[in-house]
């Protein structure tokens, strides 16, 4: 069966979206960046602990691109979408200004809609409206992942490329009993750049001498999009699919349908 435009937009999208996992993955465990920690003892009872990493293999420099062409054509896919609805409506012109508003409230969304969606059949504003993410997420609607596709959009559009960077995912620290903790600088979410960089200070206390094993800092680190997480762009993927086949069937999608990420 022939693809839709839509849909030819959506399938190369996810096609670009695994090979970025896919190179994100074999890039997070191939210790790009190791990890090592500097004791300063001022007593046999206290210990401060200062923790680095360091990059031994740089993000491939053509994630940004990668990762741009993946959101343009995720977003692209709704416009054609609803182009194509337009199209079938039996309207003439060329329909420039026909596309799928994303907007994070109702007025935002009317203001948009009064335009961009004139010529489209109510039933299909209706479903698009459903979208929104003032409808999905009320509580937090700007954490959407339509409204995170918007946005990282309009960076890769008018900004510059999309930032591909890595930072620390998490810190903890395995320890033995009566040791106390206090943190001058917590490495989670640190950013990580070139180079070495210091991500975590604390200094340890306890009654008895500290040994050796006692106090074991360890740390993750993971690809991270303009500041967020690799895994948002399959939240992007799932909510952009849903959102496409309901534009082109008019119908809301299936629970039992199968998601492609």
């Amino acid at each position: 069966m022939t693809q839709s435009s839509a849909q030819r937009k959506f399938t190369r999208g996810v096609e670009q979206v695994k090979k970025l996992r896919a190179e994100a993955r074999f890039y997070r465990y191939d210790d790009a960046y190791v990890f090592r920690v500097d004791k300063e003892p001022s007593s046999p009872q206290k210990i401060r602990y200062r923790c680095y990493a360091t990059e031994r293999k740089a993000p491939p420099e053509h994630w940004p691109l990668l990762t741009g062409e993946a959101i343009q054509n995720l977003r692209s896919s709704l416009d054609h979408a609803v182009w194509s609805v337009w199209k079938a409506a039996g309207n003439s012109g060329t329909g420039d200004h026909t596309k799928f508003p994303i907007a994070t409230d109702p007025d935002g969304f009317k203001s948009q809609a009064g335009f961009v969606l004139q010529g489209v059949p109510k039933p299909i504003r209706t479903l698009i409206e459903g979208a929104q993410p003032y409808r999905i997420a009320p509580q937090a609607p700007a954490r959407d992942p339509l409204e995170l596709l918007r946005t990282l959009s309009n960076i890769d559009k008018h900004r510059s490329l999309t930032t591909v960077a890595v930072a620390v995912e998490y810190e903890w620290i395995s320890h033995a009993g009566g040791i106390d903790f206090s943190h001058e600088k917590f490495a989670t979410d640190r950013p990580l750049g070139h180079g070495e960089t210091e991500i975590s200070v604390f200094t340890v206390t306890a009654e008895r001498e500290i040994m050796q094993m006692d106090v074991n800092p360890e740390f993750t680190y993971q690809v991270r999009i303009e500041g967020m997480p690799l895994d948002i762009l399959g939240n992007i993927v799932r909510r952009v699919f849903e959102t496409v086949g309901e534009i082109e069937t008019g119908q809301p999608k299936s629970p039992f349908v199968t998601y492609p990420l």
